[in-house]
């Protein structure tokens, strides 16, 4: 809805450019525009404010909350709600609708990954977590490659040994904070299955880059 908007905006920006000379059209544009804009504000607004009431009750009166949060697509609403349902599946329904909306949420579907507990399950949710953010997410790879064999493991030591090398050069150079993030001991322990798993020494040699970096920046 934002999007189209936004479209909308930018297309009566270009209208009213070419309208200038007829002012009859430009105010009516130019107002026109205002009520757009007008629109988003309070459809904004409206979200905010409900978020904030969701999460002020959030403790202390959470069956508020759900009511606020059951259909807010708004920031982490949908982790929100997870958390307050009592049984794992009311979480896993409240993450599996969520996705209907927005299917690449890498997070809601590690969480859904984290929820189940069959082992193919939670693989194939680790890996829909890894292809909607492949980069600089190691969790996602973590509990993946736990819960994978030695061959396949194997497999991956390349691919994985380019992208932790891309990591470090993020991390020795702390964009972002990378250094100070908790990714950096996600990291850390990805290295550690795959050297575990194939005695590669690269992979010891990544983590102690890592942890270097770590306790550079962390001295800052």
């Amino acid at each position: 809805n934002y999007l189209i908007l936004i479209m909308l905006i930018a297309h009566l920006f270009k209208l009213v450019k070419d309208n200038q000379k007829k002012k009859k059209n430009k105010t009516y544009l130019n107002l026109l525009l205002f009520g757009l804009i007008c629109l988003v504000s309070i459809s904004w607004t409206f979200k905010e404010l409900t978020y904030y009431n969701a999460k002020s009750n959030y403790h202390t009166n959470p069956s508020i909350s759900i009511n606020l949060l059951q259909n807010l697509n708004y920031k982490d609403s949908y982790q929100l709600l997870a958390d307050l349902q009592t049984s794992d599946q009311q979480k896993i329904s409240t993450y599996q609708e969520h996705l209907k909306i927005n299917q690449y949420n890498a997070k809601a579907y590690n969480h859904l990954g984290n929820l189940h507990t069959d082992p193919n399950k939670q693989r194939q949710y680790y890996q829909k977590a890894i292809q909607a953010d492949p980069k600089n997410n190691w969790i996602y790879y973590k509990n993946y490659f736990k819960l994978s064999n030695p061959n396949e493991i194997a497999r991956n030591q390349t691919t994985m040994l380019n992208l932790l090398s891309q990591y470090l050069d993020l991390a020795k150079q702390n964009i972002h904070f990378t250094a100070r993030h908790d990714n950096i001991n996600q990291a850390q322990e990805v290295t550690e299955i795959f050297y575990n798993q194939t005695q590669n020494q690269n992979f010891i040699e990544i983590k102690n880059d890592l942890l270097t970096a770590q306790e550079t920046f962390s001295l800052n």
